[in-house]
């Protein structure tokens, strides 16, 4: 009777110890869900960033280009004015 008792009761100790094994087991998953999504935004982050650089070194050079095409709009039209005045003094 007594082994009986002494088995149930280091039964009911496991038990115990399987059910809080559990209930960590569960908490760690949870934190280790919690750092997945951290890392995957992190790497998210890291693209958009990146994206975000190469969208403003695009903008950069699209107004650079504009500015240059500008710059070239002004110095034909003064070649053209020159051509001009040129023009009708040899006439």
């Amino acid at each position: 009777m007594k082994l009986k008792q002494i088995v149930f009761t280091e039964k009911k100790s496991l038990e115990g110890k399987i059910a809080t094994l559990n209930e960590e087991s569960g908490k760690l998953r949870a934190k280790e869900d919690t750092y997945r999504k951290y890392f995957n935004l992190t790497a998210n982050l890291s693209v958009y960033e990146s994206v975000l650089q190469n969208s403003e070194k695009e903008i950069s050079d699209n107004r650079k280009s504009y500015s240059d095409t500008e710059n070239l709009k002004t110095k034909s039209g003064k070649i053209y004015l020159r051509k001009q005045r040129h023009r009708a003094e040899n006439f």
